[in-house]
């Protein structure tokens, strides 16, 4: 029970020091593991919301919650630095509840969404430790992405404006099913490289499935995302693969022009059309409509820069607005979760926010950097990269979507913070001393292992790779 276990090779230097051995029996600490994995899958799949057994998620959140305070390991995941960031920004929520444009909406939207969601962090981060629990998380969205696409056979509607929702719960919206859809993307990837020839087939079912659901909702949002990531891959692979990329994207174009209703095609078009005077039709309309919002939520930020009018409240804000000027009121939201944290948090809380994204966006691309070289390391190589993808897939959805509270952002959070944790946080002395490895010195306080470097490996992204090749 006192031994240290490593999960990875322990001559190199990402490794894990498994802290809970030395705090509990495994029994304990595998039940703590898998609350949190079940968490992972029940938020992310939304199955909850489809299911007739209340408080599913409730229980699996507050028993993972218990397990890792009991445990210890809730301390690490509080002192990390997105874990005290998100503090810091429940503070700034907190500090300007009283001064939002309405109160009473503002700690609602607190108690019932913001503090039951970033809780998803906490629990996420103390609860899955070893680089095994964390590649069981990594495959727990893929087969939360794949609960979603089952869904849509049993729950699936298409709209009066063509466009495919899920038909209740938050999946009813296109844009939020959309959303979920091409976030969870490259953790199927990931679960394609690593399976056998039958699983192989699933995830490349689930994966025509998921263009298809995405193309279907009629997303802007979603399809500008996924081609962001997209890109980021294709700048990463060999001259092979960007052809093969390139096939398939012309195979895609044709399937949207064969499959896709005409209604959701012109709000593709949109895109990229432009109309002068009045729209020529519904979805050039909505685009006319999110482009005002965005002005009026930019109105907000200037006009309540330090606490912003609230959380949750920028359509209070946005009725107030567009009653002012005469025309009908207008309860929307951003569209955009740059604006969304700006105008209803204020600049400070802005600057907060986008410091935690770039900071876990480039943690995970400092892992890939020190991995890439390292046979031992394909994995942890991938797994970073995978979150880096679906990071930018989520950055760039959120320009014209109001998710920047959303279950997906602490989700992909928590897993930039345990892969981080795992490869860049050095080992601890009484560990160096225990494996007798020579240590080097980093830092003043700071010891390491000292790395063994192989030559480069890679084969083009690791997503598109199986795990037999990377080895």
């Amino acid at each position: 029970m006192g031994k240290v276990r490593l999960v990875q090779s322990a001559e190199k230097h990402n490794f894990i020091e498994n802290r809970a051995s030395s705090r509990g029996s495994d029994g304990f600490e595998k039940v703590r593991a898998f609350l949190a994995l079940t968490l992972v899958y029940l938020t992310y799949s939304r199955l909850p919301e489809f299911l007739p057994i209340p408080g599913l998620a409730l229980i699996s959140a507050v028993g993972g919650f218990v397990l890792v305070f009991l445990s210890g390991n809730l301390e690490q995941a509080v002192k990390s630095r997105v874990g005290m960031g998100l503090i810091a920004l429940t503070g700034v929520i907190c500090l300007g509840i009283p001064f939002s444009v309405w109160p009473g909406g503002a700690f609602h939207s607190l108690r019932n969404d913001w503090l039951k969601q970033v809780l998803i962090y906490y629990i996420l981060v103390g609860g899955v430790i070893t680089n095994r629990e964390c590649k069981k998380a990594v495959y727990m969205i893929a087969f939360a992405t794949a609960t979603i696409i089952g869904l849509t056979f049993r729950h699936g509607t298409v709209g009066d404006d063509g466009r495919l929702v899920l038909g209740l719960g938050t999946l009813g919206n296109a844009n939020y099913l959309a959303m979920y859809l091409v976030i969870g993307a490259p953790f199927c990837f990931y679960a394609l490289r690593n399976a056998n020839v039958v699983l192989k087939l699933f995830w490349l079912v689930i994966l025509v499935y998921i263009a298809k659901d995405v193309l279907a909702t009629g997303s802007r949002a979603a399809l500008l995302g996924g081609a962001a990531g997209a890109i980021y891959v294709f700048a990463k692979s060999t001259m092979f693969q960007r052809a093969l990329a390139l096939a398939s994207v012309l195979v895609l174009a044709l399937a949207v022009t064969a499959f896709v209703p005409g209604k959701v095609l012109e709000r593709y078009n949109s895109i990229f059309s432009s109309s002068e005077g009045a729209p020529q039709n519904a979805a050039e309309g909505s685009k006319e409509a999110r482009i005002e919002i965005l002005k009026r939520s930019l109105i907000a930020t200037a006009t309540h820069p330090i606490l912003g009018v609230g959380l949750g409240q920028f359509g209070v804000e946005n009725m107030g607005m567009t009653s002012d000027l005469g025309s009908k009121a207008d309860f929307h939201s951003t569209h955009n979760m740059y604006t969304q944290v700006s105008s209803e948090l204020g600049i400070p809380a802005f600057i907060l926010y986008v410091s935690l994204l770039v900071f876990s966006f480039r943690s995970v691309g400092k892992v890939m950097r020190q991995t890439r070289n390292d046979a031992t390391a394909a994995d942890t190589y991938a797994l970073a990269y995978t979150v880096r993808v679906a990071c930018v897939v989520f950055f760039v959805t959120g320009v014209f979507a109001n998710v920047a509270f959303s279950i997906p952002l602490l989700t992909m959070l928590g897993l930039t913070e345990i892969i981080r944790r795992a490869v860049l946080t050095p080992p601890s002395a009484e560990l160096v001393g225990q494996l007798g490895i020579p240590a080097i010195r980093k830092s003043p306080g700071q010891v390491g292992l000292r790395p063994q470097r192989q030559p480069d490996l890679r084969k083009g992204p690791p997503i598109f790779r199986s795990k037999q090749s990377a080895t």
